[in-house]
């Protein structure tokens, strides 16, 4: 029975009267905190759970965050933090705290001297200071791709695996804005036994605080079964402090007053409270345990006020409430340590944690397209970086054979690999942040992030020019090379000044290095103008298109040029990892090496812009489209047997107007749409101006150019790809004064009954179904931004009946949704002139020379006949997007010769005898790592990106150690340790069954390790 807390105040200042000792007093009014002796299954367990959240970016740059500069923005600093922490737990071995950004901790780690480290080890020794999560930065779910998570949360692990000696069990995602099935699949195949985050819709918040299923196992739709599974717990209401008991110094919550001699003595009520609040948030949770966090964003910059109200606070609830509670230090492991000893049997959850709302109104689905652009540069160079680690990697690996082992030149090449790609490896991890790649940072904050990514893009570039020259001048037996240079696609020729250099006394050569397995790939490059011709180095003159087009730059000092691009494209097979080049040479040149080639050739390109020309073609696809209009009609789609598909197809450009000047305006995070468009869209693609139809030896495409889009569909010949739309959204006008969010709508005839499927971080694909949530009877009232889902990589519809799929692959994270019968809308920019009031205080409104950020990007369009058993182009196509070929210009003299070795230069032979017999569906990259446990090594991950099994006889299995998805354990190992849950219907955890080594299961990712030793 509960007691009185005036009884207990009387019995505690009785007890105070006659003596301190029996109270633990230091002083008058000051308790010793003595931690728990343990789980107690008869009490109500309160975890008081210290920590910190540090946003590696949002308000405030990663440096200014740390060093605690521009106050006047936010009140924060990451080092005090630190500092402060560390030394008040050395205070007090009873006090716990919880840290999770590494990016942040290894920043700090290495200003500290010994004797602070020395105290951190201790302190980590003893279980005081805990790692959670422990990524370089806690990273975002719903717009990030699965290789970025590995990539994060690898660079934090090896960090606290090489100073520590520790591996993190838990995750904590306190403030992502919605929570993917495919993150908690990798979180549970890194070893984490649990997940724990806040944020979640407010209807389904609601529902499980009623039913007490705040917490339960989490066993995503996958092949994997209870592999994948993850004890999940949802925060109370948010990650921070219960309201009333903030002691930070930012805080104006009222202290613990415990000398009964002074005025204001509290204790006893604030006690009482605390356990009130603790109470009423266990009864949502199933078992006797209950997590109160202590702590919010950037908080314990003054550990010392923080921790000492909190010392008195425990103290007191122990003395006033001792019977009914216990309550201690906590940290996320041992929390989850008493969740398993009570051996309840929890709810299953399959499904996901999207989209995300925190009131009506107010869906967190604008920022799956905030800062479009932003989020295809990191997409861009998290596909450079993992084709140029390849390539370094396999020449390290050549290297190393002809050296007889690893020594000599080929050990110094690895530390020289690890050095050049490191400021890209952590530049992309820091930007794979909550408020990076999400686009919903501040614009200083943005800018800031694309300076470290390029500075990181520059550092790799010239470690790649670097082993193409050393390729170079082994081949040719030359101590001279070429001058490597990359052109950014997105930019003119008239940019590139490489591509300028060409005359007719030169060529250009260009070096193309084929990252992937795939025989067949689209060379893309800038030339110069349309009369060039492309050769082999042998001389043989290659079937290749090149088309200009006047454009006007408005991304440059003079943003009113208009200026001539031009863009060649080569269909050609490659072996796998080989190198390639081509020779470029002006039409009107007379060299000597290559003039008995152009005497009985024609130029390469052909252009035909007739005006009968209805459609484009190749052996797979047909467009159909009206040039007077703009219109696109039809699409039919065939098989290799000649059995076709067609759907009447059109693509268009609609808008949304932004809800501005309510209570609950559309933003960086919100989409809300007004009142005009709340249940429609409007049109947007404006006037067609231009209609131009091209048709070539390898490709054929129709420009549409209307007044506020710019459109290109291609089609590829030989290449196996479907339909390929190249969109540049011109800057969106907001003279009108309303903010504006862009949609691409891809109509086609399919009933697919409200139903349709968007990816998870590239994996698993998810069921969704309009205005409908799968564990809650969803109330609807936003109906179109509710119904918007995060795209990485792909959304389809399919008939009802199952027997036609019509899909939209992306180059970069979108929203999208589909809900009318028939029709996909992929959010494409969005332009707005209001704040939404999350925090980011401004509106995202992207300029760019005066006028609003125009950007430039592509989807492919594939439609299946799934009755006549179409191959799977959506996940072909998500390995082409992955692994695009890496092509280097460079100006050569027309007397040099190419001899016949410098045709191609294939690695595959080395990467074969590796990888033995692996099913062409699976895409393999290649890492070296220098593993804080097994040394010098090399990291293979293989990727099933197919809805079916793949065969995976991997040759050198045995003598290699598969390892977790973030590197830090012997992946057997981690599942001997990995806790089994209890789910609903159990009585005893089932075992997790072996996999087939032999056999790699749909979208299935693994890490193998082979030691240089």
């Amino acid at each position: 029975m509960a007691r009185s807390p005036m009884l207990l105040t009387v019995v505690a200042l009785a007890t105070v009267l006659l003596g301190a000792q029996a109270m633990n007093f230091h002083s008058w009014g000051e308790f010793s905190t003595s931690n728990s002796t343990g789980y107690d299954k008869e009490k109500l367990n309160i975890h008081m759970l210290s920590h910190t959240h540090d946003d590696m970016g949002w308000l405030k740059t990663v440096d200014q965050y740390f060093y605690g500069d521009k106050n006047d923005i936010q009140h924060a600093g990451v080092q005090y933090i630190l500092d402060t922490v560390v030394r008040a737990l050395a205070d007090n071995p009873q006090r716990r705290f919880v840290y999770v950004e590494m990016g942040f901790f290894k920043r700090w780690w290495d200003e500290q001297d010994d004797v602070i480290r020395s105290l951190v080890r201790g302190l980590i020794k003893n279980g005081q200071l805990e790692f959670a999560n422990a990524g370089w930065t806690m990273n975002d779910e719903s717009d990030i791709y699965y290789e970025d998570i590995i990539t994060n949360m690898s660079l934090g692990h090896e960090f606290l695996l090489k100073e520590f000696g520790i591996r993190p069990r838990v995750a904590w995602h306190i403030d992502p804005f919605g929570h993917q099935a495919s993150q908690a699949a990798i979180f549970a195949q890194m070893g984490f036994d649990a997940f724990f985050f806040s944020r979640i819709d407010y209807q389904d918040r609601a529902k499980r605080i009623a039913d007490k299923t705040m917490e339960m196992v989490w066993r995503p739709e996958t092949p994997f079964g209870k592999d994948a599974e993850i004890f999940t717990s949802v925060m109370y209401d948010n990650y921070c402090t219960p309201p009333g008991f903030c002691f930070d110094q930012g805080c104006d919550d009222t202290p613990m007053k415990t000398d009964h001699r002074l005025e204001g003595f509290n204790a006893d009520q604030r006690a009482a409270d605390f356990v009130k609040i603790a109470k009423e948030r266990a009864e949502a949770y199933p078992t006797n345990n209950v997590l109160i966090t202590m702590g919010c964003d950037f908080q314990f910059e003054n550990a010392f006020e923080n921790f000492k109200n909190i010392d008195k606070l425990i103290d007191y609830v122990r003395l006033l409430y001792g019977d009914e509670v216990n309550i201690f230090y906590s940290t996320p492991q041992t929390y989850v340590d008493y969740i398993k000893k009570s051996q309840y049997q929890f709810t299953v959850k399959t499904d996901d944690f999207e989209p995300y709302a925190d009131r009506v109104d107010a869906y967190w689905s604008g920022y799956y397209t905030s800062r479009v652009a932003q989020k295809g540069y990191i997409s861009d160079l998290s596909k450079f970086y993992a084709g140029a680690h390849t390539l370094a990697t396999i020449s390290l690996l050549n290297r190393a054979v002809q050296e007889g082992g690893f020594k000599g030149k080929s050990l110094s090449s690895f530390d020289s690999i690890l050095t050049s790609y490191r400021d890209l490896f952590e530049a992309l991890s820091l930007n794979t942040h909550h408020d990076a790649v999400s686009g919903t940072e501040k614009q200083h904050v943005c800018d800031d992030y694309m300076k470290r990514l390029y500075r990181g893009e520059v550092v790799a570039d010239e470690f790649v020019k670097r082993l193409l020259a050393e390729r170079h001048m082994t081949l040719a037996g030359s101590e001279s090379h070429p001058e490597f240079q990359r052109c950014n696609l997105n930019r003119t020729s008239t940019e590139c000044d490489v591509v300028n250099s060409l005359t007719s006394s030169n060529s250009l050569l260009l070096t193309v290095f084929n990252p992937s397995r795939d025989s067949t790939h689209v060379v893309r490059a800038k030339v110069p103008n349309k009369d060039v011709n492309v050769f082999d180095v042998k001389g043989v003159k290659l079937d290749a298109d090149v088309i200009c087009e006047q454009t006007q730059v408005i991304d440059t000092i003079k943003p009113d040029d208009v200026v001539t691009d031009c863009n060649l494209y080569l269909v050609d097979t490659f072996n796998p990892h080989e190198i390639k080049n081509y020779v470029i040479k002006t039409i009107s040149q007379e060299s000597n090496y290559f003039d008995w080639w152009l005497k009985q050739t024609n130029p390469t390109t052909k252009t035909t812009t007739t005006t009968d020309d209805d459609t484009i073609t190749n052996s797979l696809y047909t467009l159909s489209f009206d040039k007077t209009t703009g219109d696109f009609t039809t699409l039919t789609a065939c098989t290799a047997s000649n059995t076709c598909e067609t759907t009447p197809f059109t693509i268009d450009f609609h808008q949304y107007h932004s809800m501005q000047n309510s209570s609950q305006n559309s933003g960086a995070y919100i989409f809300r749409p007004d009142n005009e468009t709340f249940d429609k869209t409007l049109p947007y693609r404006g006037d067609l101006l231009h209609a131009e139809v091209y048709k070539g030896s390898s490709i054929e495409q129709v420009t549409f150019d209307y007044s506020n889009i710019k459109v290109k569909a291609r089609l590829f010949k030989q290449s196996g790809l479907p339909l390929e739309l190249e969109v540049l959204v011109k800057p969106i006008d907001v003279s009108d004064g309303n903010g504006h969010e862009i949609v691409a709508v891809y109509g086609s005839d399919i009933e697919n009954d409200k139903t349709f499927y968007t990816d998870s971080c590239g994996l698993y694909m998810q069921k969704r179904v309009v205005d409908y949530r799968p564990t809650w009877h969803l109330q609807v009232n936003q109906p179109r931004a509710g119904n918007f889902y995060p795209i990485r990589n792909a959304i389809y519809i399919q008939q009802k009946d199952g027997n036609k799929r019509l899909t939209v692959n992306t180059d970069r994270s979108q929203g999208a949704a589909s809900i009318d019968d028939g029709k996909m809308e992929v959010m494409i920019h969005r332009r707005l002139l209001q704040d939404d009031a999350r925090g980011v205080g401004e509106p995202l409104n992207e300029t760019a020379y005066g006028r609003g950020l125009q950007t430039m990007f592509r989807h492919y369009v594939s439609l299946e006949s799934l009755e006549i058993g179409t191959s799977d182009l959506q996940r072909t196509i998500q390995r082409r997007l992955d692994e695009q070929p890496l092509v280097y210009y460079s100006i050569v003299d027309n007397g040099v010769e190419m001899n016949d070795s410098q045709e191609e230069y294939s690695m595959d032979p080395t990467t074969s005898q590796l990888m033995g017999n692996v099913g062409q569906d699976v895409k393999v990259g290649f890492r070296i790592m220098d593993h804080p446990i097994f040394g010098k090594g090399l990291i293979i991950i293989f990727s099933n990106l197919s809805e079916n099994e793949s065969e995976f006889n991997f040759r050198l299995a045995s003598k290699s150690r598969r390892l977790t998805l973030s590197f830090n354990q012997d992946w057997d190992e981690m599942m001997a340790e990995k806790y089994h849950w209890l789910s609903q219907g159990e009585s005893v955890a089932s075992e997790i069954p072996e996999s087939d080594a032999n056999v790699l299961k749909a979208l299935e990712v693994r890490i193998y390790f082979i030691s240089f030793d």
